[in-house]
């Protein structure tokens, strides 16, 4: 790309998107900004990954026309209040059917036609997947309740698919120490009785049919003490 290509090509509004939404005003994005030094168009995907099909909207008074692997793009109006200046290019590519190049004319003959290889970007899945089991795992709601030497353990089933819960008692003395691992399939309260006073954690992990995890708590600490009912523990006998 020469100077001159470059010059246009900073005047020249561009976005990556999920939608062919043609009314942003809130932000503006020249094209050189997704143009890497080997004149290749970098298509980022959203953190959605099952989102496969994105758009191009690309536009400004310094675009004629817009070609995706040789195929003519129409050209549409855009709204008044947007930063196309009324007329832009909403090019579909998708990241399961990937396009090759994207070529712009140039009004006026300003300079040379711009040819750009695309470059499709995909996200890590990992991320995503982690933050929607982060949300699945807040529905557990795990709860617990004490009393001189017991825990009342309650939670909720995150899906109609979970067939059996687990809820793994650690007691914590110089470190976590697994001291029993209580299985239910139709209740969602467990109280375990017969702990002395001293620091616990509690898991919830929830499974399918098949012994696969859906969802998990995480370790959850609770106490038991000694009770205090007040005074200074002297007794007074008359007699």
């Amino acid at each position: 790309m020469d100077k001159y290509q470059n010059f246009v090509l900073e005047k020249v509004v561009c976005f990556v998107t999920t939608s062919d939404n043609l009314e942003i005003n809130n932000k503006k994005e020249n094209a050189v900004s997704l143009i890497n030094e080997k004149n290749e168009l970098v298509i980022k995907q959203n953190e959605n990954y099952n989102i496969k099909k994105h758009f191009i909207l690309i536009g400004g008074t310094f675009i004629k026309s817009v070609e995706l692997d040789g195929k003519k793009i129409a050209m549409k109006e855009a709204p008044e209040n947007s930063v196309f200046y009324g007329k832009a290019f909403v090019v579909p590519v998708d990241f399961d059917n990937k396009a090759k190049e994207l070529r712009l004319c140039l009004a006026d003959d300003l300079a040379d036609p711009v040819t750009l290889k695309l470059i499709f970007e995909e996200v890590d899945h990992s991320i995503y997947d982690g933050k929607v089991q982060d949300e699945i795992n807040k529905l557990i709601c795990p709860e617990h309740k004490t009393g001189t030497d017991l825990v009342n353990i309650y939670w909720n089933l995150v899906s109609d698919k979970v067939e059996l819960t687990q809820i793994n008692l650690y007691i914590l003395t110089n470190g976590e120490r697994l001291i029993g691992k209580y299985k239910e399939n139709e209740a969602t309260f467990k109280s375990v009785t017969g702990l002395a006073f001293g620091t616990y954690l509690y898991e919830i992990i929830e499974f399918d049919k098949d012994g696969k995890e859906i969802a998990r708590s995480g370790k959850i600490q609770f106490e038991l003490k000694k009770p205090h009912y007040g005074g200074d523990g002297r007794h007074t006998v008359i007699i």
